[in-house]
């Protein structure tokens, strides 16, 4: 089995086989982590995106079987953290109203591979947007998130459920142990054996004997008593860090006080 965030799954997606092998290639060159998907037809990529989301989708504007507007909006119904990309020769060849999809567009001889290569960077840079992809259930079938959207997961019943910030709760199939190995250098921590939490999403421990956090969306959830000295640690590491001020920002406070002054 796949461990969860160690690909980026692509889908390239035109009738014309030279681009479907150029583009595939271009995916495979920027992107080192990539399992791409080739498709001649946008029904077949919507289908195979609706049982295992893709994170990014490279439309040719020569699709044939449905138009790009049908393509770009049931590929962001069904996973709405789904990066979508319309590449033409041209960008006076897509249809006018594109701009108002929810997707990039690019040229293929210039702007497409500085776009993905941006992707790639941010990828690369941001924690969020490095943080793995898991692998969700709900009643409508499967979805891939990232795991920064996750606020908390609870243990029940050797099911864990994820309350997540965008999508409510889902479903995810793997135990607390490799859902902590997989979350905790993104910030996240167990607090006790039925929780694992994002420290962010922490807004104080509760005061007196009653061994709990309380979340900024007002849940309340336990500590284990053998959890509570690192729980503490992680906030303060956290608020610290949170409210540590910017050496910039206070050189040019200074800088404009002394001006003030003299």
């Amino acid at each position: 089995m796949r461990e969860e965030g160690s690909v980026l799954l692509a889908a390239v997606c035109s009738h014309h086989p030279g681009i479907r092998l150029a583009e595939t290639r271009l995916l495979e060159e920027v992107f080192p982590d990539a399992r791409v998907s080739a498709y001649s037809l946008g029904w077949a990529m919507l289908s195979d995106h609706s049982r295992e989301p893709f994170d990014l989708i490279l439309l040719s504007s020569d699709q044939i079987d449905i138009t790009l507007r049908e393509a770009v909006e049931a590929a962001r119904n069904i996973a709405s953290q789904t990066h979508v990309i319309i590449a033409a020769e041209s960008r006076t060849l897509v249809f006018d109203g594109a701009q108002s999809l929810p997707c990039a567009i690019a040229e293929r001889e210039n702007g497409l591979r500085e776009m993905l290569c941006a992707l790639q960077s941010r990828r690369e840079s941001d924690p969020d947007a490095a943080a793995p992809m898991l692998l969700m259930h709900d009643s409508g079938g499967r979805r891939r998130i990232p795991a920064s959207d996750i606020r908390f997961i609870m243990a029940s019943d050797h099911t864990l459920y994820c309350r997540t910030r965008s999508c409510g709760t889902l479903r995810m199939s793997m135990t607390m142990n490799e859902a902590l190995r997989l979350l905790e250098p993104f910030g996240y921590i167990r607090t006790h054996r039925q929780y694992i939490v994002r420290i962010a999403e922490i807004r104080m421990m509760m005061p007196g004997e009653r061994r709990a956090v309380m979340l900024y969306g007002g849940e309340q959830l336990p500590v284990s008593r053998g959890c509570v000295k690192a729980v503490m640690q992680a906030i303060d590491r956290h608020t610290r860090q949170v409210m540590r001020p910017d050496p910039f920002l206070v050189e040019q406070i200074l800088e404009s006080f002394t001006e003030n002054c003299i």
